[in-house]
């Protein structure tokens, strides 16, 4: 720390209040110099003396000097510092652990998008287009030998056969979304299957033949299955 004074043919002497024990001897230098003082406040007195003769001095002035040091020499500096860093890492990791449940949520939605594709595929696989166009040919064949019962009778199945698959995938569309599960019943599918085996019958003419029973004590009309 430097003090300067007004210029002066006189002797001047220092002393620090908490830092000296005693006055600087005095010297005809117009400045003091302290070093290395510690953040806080500091009283200067001045003493004054004729270089003539006057040996005691006299006090002509108390400075009150503040020191401050800059914010990274501060005592509590590098507590605040350490609070500051751990917010920050905790905050860091709020924003990590949300991007990774909105990753998982995205994730998860694709999954149920997925799923409810591959059912409508699957829908669509059991009856495809080719199998249509086959029985449709079945159904011609028919008219063209003039056998109007059993072309009705196909055609009307076949209308059948295409309202209950669009039916199921539409109500399965429409569970899956409410996050439930399409239950579809036992007697519902065994008609599917049985108009659908006809269809392959018409198709191969005595090329197969099939039976299907169940016991008696299996109530097709109450039991529900998932697809």
């Amino acid at each position: 720390m430097i003090c300067q004074i007004a210029n002066t043919d006189r002797q001047v002497s220092f002393f620090l209040e908490g830092q000296e024990l005693d006055w600087k001897p005095w010297q005809n230098e117009l400045n003091v110099q302290y070093q290395n003082l510690k953040e806080g406040k500091y009283n200067l007195n001045v003493l004054l003396k004729d270089i003539s003769g006057d040996h005691r001095g006299r006090l002509i002035k108390s400075i009150v000097i503040v020191v401050n040091y800059p914010f990274y020499k501060e005592r509590n500096f590098g507590f605040y510092l350490a609070l500051c860093i751990l917010f920050v890492g905790l905050l860091f990791s709020l924003l990590w652990y949300n991007n990774l449940l909105r990753f998982k949520t995205i994730e998860m939605e694709r999954s149920s998008w997925e799923n409810k594709y591959l059912k409508n595929q699957m829908l669509q696989s059991q009856l495809n287009p080719h199998f249509i166009f086959n029985v449709l040919t079945s159904i011609q064949n028919l008219i063209s030998k003039e056998d109007t019962i059993n072309a009705n009778k196909h055609i009307f199945n076949l209308s059948r056969l295409m309202r209950r698959f669009l039916d199921s995938s539409i109500k399965s569309n429409i569970t899956s979304n409410m996050g439930e599960d399409h239950l579809i019943l036992l007697s519902n599918e065994i008609e599917l299957i049985k108009m659908y085996v006809e269809f392959e019958q018409l198709q191969y003419k005595d090329k197969f033949d099939y039976k299907g029973y169940f016991e008696d004590s299996i109530d097709v009309e109450d039991i529900k299955f998932r697809r």
